[in-house]
């Protein structure tokens, strides 16, 4: 069963990889046209409106009156000329852009570029010498600034990005602004989870060679801590090779395709129960760490010139899985309803640290007539006021409650000599044998489970939460 769900994994990556280049491809015709119309629609404008003009322009006119009158018509006309100059601005932006990424078109996208930029030079300088000779004609002498307000230098206004996301909504009809931000939003957050994650694969990196392979070797380990390697650092390696080998690589195919990230976080949910492991072990850890390992790691922290403490690295996928919450959260904010698997990804996300606590608290469980292993997954786990008719004086008590598919059970949470908490098992109830009364004496954070046919007050038990939501 294992070989045929890994051949299936296999097959579908292959599959996802193939439609990922298939997707950039047609994501990339799609840009292509839009670029080339808008290429078309500047080159038309300046060979019929532009051409048109200068061609009905060509005299300074027989006296100032006329002239003034030229020179007001020319500025009235520049004003419509300055729209098409925004546009080759961006067409020469977004050229760059798509050329620096390694666009699939780009040797076509710097042929029209290259088109309209001369084009558009050629109109520009022919507005600017007319300009000129009007104003000489007036005796004005005008600014080289205003004198070329229509050439086009890239680096030079400081105004060009506000310019061009103006231009944008009118040049790319169809992608309105908002898209557009949201397109640019999600580039964005892709990025971060990338550079992230690969910052994070070389801090785990740094931490098993400087930290965990130089307690393997040392000879001046502290006999508390010594073979102690598991505890201190858990399951750490088998998560790094996880991220290096695996999960780096599968973020990067979805690198052009952020809304469909969340499918990768689906496909490997069941690694990241790997981390349920490793924080259930953290407390322990931490506790070691502080009582033995303090000047032992400070040397090897300065020996290796590591930036950070022992601790700040171990922290590290705790604080990953949090980021990639984060992540997701935001990507989910940009992208439509239904679009892509993020919704699924952040909830493979968010059920890892609920996990974790889980396993912590279960681990804490003593006592028990079933086996940990046969009890299965918890569904829930939470400390609750119980009334039990089946007591004597029947006064709320505090029970710690694990729900799971086959049981309800009942714990009792104590301390030992040394302060540290642990649940002692008090009793449980079939779950394919209970009912529920939600709301009982007008109380809603109160409810009851009972078995049997009917609820009767006497075989019931009564369960109070601190907030109504707080429900089984």
């Amino acid at each position: 069963m294992i070989n045929i769900l890994e051949k299936l994994l296999s097959q579908e990556n292959k599959v996802l990889e193939h439609w990922t280049q298939r997707k950039k491809r047609l994501d990339q015709c799609q840009q292509f046209v839009l670029f080339e119309r808008s290429a078309k629609q500047a080159i038309e404008w300046i060979h019929d409106t532009g051409e048109l003009y200068l061609s009905t322009h060509t005299t300074v006119g027989q006296n100032k009156e006329e002239t003034e009158t030229l020179l007001s018509e020319h500025n009235e006309f520049k004003g419509t000329a300055k729209e098409t100059r925004e546009r080759v601005k961006l067409l020469i932006q977004l050229a760059d852009s798509l050329v620096e990424k390694g666009h699939a078109h780009a040797s076509a996208i710097k042929q029209w570029v290259a088109a309209v930029d001369n084009r558009y030079k050629d109109f520009s300088s022919r507005m600017d010498k007319y300009r000129s000779q009007l104003e000489g004609s007036l005796g004005i002498k005008a600014e080289g600034e205003s004198r070329q307000d229509l050439s086009i230098d890239r680096n030079s206004d400081p105004l060009l990005e506000t310019k061009l996301k103006e231009a944008a909504n009118k040049e790319l009809k169809e992608l309105n602004e908002e898209k557009r931000k949201s397109a640019r939003r999600k580039e964005f957050i892709m990025a971060e989870l990338l550079q992230t994650e690969r910052t994070y694969v070389k801090d785990l990196e740094t931490c098993i060679k400087s930290f965990l392979h130089e307690m393997n070797s040392s000879a001046t380990v502290p006999s508390p801590i010594q073979s102690k390697e598991e505890v201190i650092f858990g399951n750490m390696e088998e998560i790094y090779e996880f991220h290096n080998s695996v999960f780096l690589k599968e973020l990067e195919k979805y690198e052009t395709m952020p809304e469909d990230v969340g499918h990768c976080f689906v496909t490997w949910a069941q690694k990241f129960d790997m981390y349920v492991k490793y924080c259930k072990n953290k407390p322990e850890s931490n506790s070691m760490l502080v009582q033995h390992g303090g000047s032992f790691f400070e040397e090897l922290q300065k020996k290796h010139k590591v930036e950070h403490p022992i601790a700040a690295y171990l922290i590290k996928p705790v604080q990953r899985i949090t980021k990639y919450q984060l992540l997701l959260k935001d990507l989910q904010s940009c992208c439509e309803e239904g679009q892509g698997e993020i919704k699924d990804g952040l909830e493979v996300m968010l059920n890892v640290p609920k996990k974790a606590n889980d396993a912590m608290h279960l681990s804490l469980l003593d006592g028990c007539d079933v086996s940990l292993d046969k009890l299965g997954e918890v569904i829930l786990q939470d400390t609750f006021h119980v009334w039990d008719p089946k007591q004597i004086i029947r006064k709320g008590r505090e029970r710690h409650i694990f729900l799971f598919e086959l049981y309800l059970l009942f714990s009792k949470e104590v301390k030992d000599s040394s302060g540290k908490a642990k649940y002692l098992y008090k009793n449980k109830l079939m779950t394919s044998e209970l009912g529920v009364t939600e709301h009982i004496e007008g109380d809603e954070c109160k409810f009851a489970v009972w078995t049997g046919r009917a609820p009767i007050s006497d075989y019931r038990i009564v369960l109070k939460v601190s907030a109504p939501y707080q429900t089984l």
